[in-house]
């Protein structure tokens, strides 16, 4: 069931480019929903529309089957943890979190909070004497107390370093089961997103470009800057240009055929390291080892020049050393295409 639904949300502010353009997403009841995006993509814009804090520019807000927008935002039905969260500073945590617990709070909220958040130490201390990251812990603690059928985060892990990050991660996805909110969660970190998303919105200059589970944004990325974003570290992708005729693809690496291409020459074929080899050997195409990875099962050779960099695999133990010429072998056909100019993705079709 759609519980919060966004169409054609835009938001231009008096000056400015549009900061969002024809937002469209049907969010499910109970669903964890990431936007995700570099800085200035619109993703707290997003948060303050539904919220209410923002107006809309054009488009329209529905929650719960109603029409939102002229809704004031306590009559929402959301609770908002922001980046940088305001506490009564004249009140212990203790205090400020028992402020927060909704007329639907339940025996044992706060303790399932205190306890799965780590608070218990901070209980009687104020908000002035807690760094950024225990400031997080307690807004996000506060947010859930809420028990508010929306719950916004606006990098609510900032502040916190990557161990205790990944924890909380687990946990939030553990009091999500028992406070059963709708959450929209805002990150520019796509580990933070993998981890914690149902589905994923992807959004470059205020323009959803992909919205899909976790796993179809690295199995079918939709643009190229998100090809490059959701990369695996372990099989990276290069990015290669040249021209496409019936003969194959001409790029500097040799010509490739394959079985279905782009109806356009202008096209960037997007090849994961998986699916070219670095075999010892000099030649016209040769390249020299930059920089050798070991894995378990392959090598990751990185290989090139200030004007072309490559990275392939290689068998383990085959000692591949920096300086080392190397041939580059296309032994797959797991690859992407893309606009060269509007970097989307391209429909393919067999080659005539």
């Amino acid at each position: 069931m759609t519980y919060l639904r966004l169409k054609n949300l835009t938001k231009v502010f008096p000056g400015r480019t549009p900061v969002l353009q024809g937002l469209d997403i049907d969010i499910e009841q109970g669903e964890r929903l990431v936007l995700l995006g570099p800085s200035g993509c619109g993703k707290t814009t997003t948060l303050r529309l539904i919220a209410g804090l923002e107006e809309p520019s054009d488009g329209i807000i529905t929650i719960a089957g109603q029409i939102a927008n002229r809704v004031p935002p306590w009559q929402r039905g959301v609770a908002l943890v922001f980046q940088r969260p305001i506490f009564l500073p004249h009140l212990t945590i203790r205090t400020n979190l028992q402020r927060s617990l909704s007329a639907g709070a339940v025996s044992g909220d706060l303790d399932d909070c205190i306890e799965h958040l780590g608070l218990a130490h901070l209980l009687q201390r104020y908000p002035a004497e807690l760094s950024g990251g225990e400031k997080q812990r307690v807004a996000l603690a506060r947010g859930l107390l809420q028990r508010q059928p929306i719950l916004l985060l606006d990098e609510p892990l900032a502040h916190l370093d990557v161990p205790e990050r990944q924890r909380f991660w687990r946990e939030l996805a553990l009091l999500h089961g028992r406070f059963a909110n709708t959450i929209v969660y805002v990150t520019h970190d796509p580990a933070e997103a993998f981890a914690l998303a149902d589905r994923i919105a992807f959004l470059l200059d205020g323009v959803i470009h992909q919205l899909a589970t976790p796993a179809l944004f690295r199995s079918c990325p939709a643009h190229r800057f998100v090809a490059e974003v959701f990369q695996d570290p372990a099989d990276p992708l290069n990015f290669f240009e040249g021209r496409l005729d019936s003969d194959g693809f001409h790029c500097p690496l040799g010509t490739w055929r394959f079985a279905e291409t782009p109806r356009t020459a202008e096209a960037i074929l997007g090849v994961p390291a998986s699916q070219l080899r670095a075999i010892a050997g000099g030649g016209e195409a040769s390249l020299p080892v930059l920089l050798v990875r070991k894995h378990q099962d392959f090598d990751l050779v990185f290989c090139g020049s200030n004007r072309m960099q490559v990275a392939a695999y290689s068998a383990a133990g085959t000692g591949l050393q920096p300086g080392q010429l190397v041939m580059i072998q296309r032994v797959g056909n797991t690859v992407h295409w893309f606009d060269r100019v509007t970097g989307r993705s391209l429909p393919l079709g067999p080659v005539a």
